[in-house]
């Protein structure tokens, strides 16, 4: 689902959208995820594997992030959002 598009229906997404800003082509997002985790993730052409992810205005470490649903997870490796599975 694209997430710009969602409007109404954000509770059917995989992430929680508490912010999001649009310069040009890069998409900055917060993503909430379960533990508290919340990291920034920085797309080009919303584009999200290749994304790069921070937490904390640091590069987010690796590992997996399982979104606040329970509907699946993001891998990140070295700072950027290896798969979503």
């Amino acid at each position: 689902m694209n997430i710009y598009n969602a409007g109404n229906n954000l509770s059917l997404c995989d992430i929680e959208l508490n912010e999001r800003k649009i310069e040009g082509k890069e998409t900055k997002e917060i993503w909430n995820f379960k533990d508290n985790k919340r990291l920034e993730i920085i797309s080009k052409n919303n584009v999200i594997i290749g994304a790069e992810a921070f937490m904390n205005d640091e590069i987010a470490p690796d590992g997996e992030y399982e979104y606040i649903n329970g509907t699946g997870k993001l891998i990140i490796r070295d700072g950027k959002v290896e798969k979503k599975v």
